[in-house]
């Protein structure tokens, strides 16, 4: 119950104010197409003949909203189909985490489940994905999972035998499962605002910073050994100076350099890492920033 109260508090507060903002403008959207599209075969009047031939009128409408919804299921259904294309491709090249291939992965993905009460305990996999270290979630009907790139995890394996980074990297990822942001509802719902750059991109940095929150729960960490492996590489996150690092990237007063670090953050999905690490850091537990 501490862990579920804790989590509560914890999301950031700019998450579901623009969750919001994108359900108000995709159904905004979603109307506006529904209208076009109900209006785009009318018969216009040209003034050679006294009114439009009602019959006519009805069926050329009729077929303009027919025409919009099939749009509106073919989007849908290319949605869906995407997610479950990327889960083929994920169970035909990744090992899957279980009591025997890397159990001290499997537990903690247990106990996370558990932590978080979750309705279905996500998989976790395990890919090669050529020296990029990362991970990402992902729904299916029944089913929720999680992959973690090979080049992460060699670090709990490998020369540093850090196994607290790769769980609070997993730990995120479960966040994202918490909070419903990979549940195809949610996706469905805000599908026409993804195209929204500005807001969509906000949204995605706060759910970003939601998930961080949810991984210091559950890991007992600062993760900020983690985002350090994110960003100088699996071999070198040990030897950085968190305080140099941040010194270094934010006591900065040039003009053209504050403010295309700003426009990079503002048209990223993931908070800048600076910002990221200061979050993490920030012994409020506040809000990351967003711009």
């Amino acid at each position: 119950m501490y862990v579920q109260n804790r989590l509560k508090e914890l999301r950031h507060n700019a998450e579901l104010p623009l969750f919001g903002v994108m359900i108000g403008i995709s159904s905004l959207i979603l109307l506006f197409l529904l209208t076009r599209s109900g209006s785009l075969f009318k018969t216009p009047d040209y003034g050679f003949y006294p009114g439009s031939n009602p019959l006519m009128e009805s069926i050329l409408t009729f077929i303009g909203l027919m025409t919009g919804i099939v749009g509106i299921v073919y989007a849908v259904a290319r949605l869906i189909l995407s997610y479950y294309m990327l889960y083929a491709q994920t169970i035909s090249g990744a090992v899957l985490v279980t009591p025997t291939n890397f159990p001290e992965i499997y537990q903690k993905s247990v106990e996370y489940a558990q932590l978080l009460q979750l309705k279905w305990r996500p998989e976790v996999y395990i890919m090669q994905q050529n020296g990029v270290l990362n991970a990402f979630s992902a729904w299916m009907l029944k089913k929720r999972y999680v992959v973690l790139n090979a080049e992460l995890v060699d670090i709990a394996y490998m020369e540093n035998k850090d196994f607290s980074s790769v769980y609070f990297v997993m730990a995120h990822e479960y966040g994202h499962h918490y909070f419903n942001h990979t549940a195809l509802w949610r996706n469905l719902v805000i599908l026409y605002a993804e195209s929204i750059f500005p807001v969509s991109m906000a949204f995605s940095r706060a759910c970003e910073y939601s998930c961080d929150r949810v991984a210091q729960v559950l890991t007992h960490q600062s993760g900020v050994e983690a985002m350090m492996a994110l960003t100088a590489g699996r071999h070198l996150y040990k030897y950085v100076k968190i305080e140099d690092y941040l010194n270094n990237l934010l006591n900065r007063n040039r003009t053209d350099e504050l403010v295309f670090r700003w426009i990079y953050n503002f048209i990223s999905s993931h908070p800048i890492m600076p910002y990221r690490v200061m979050a993490l850091l920030d012994p409020r537990g506040g809000s990351g920033k967003l711009l």
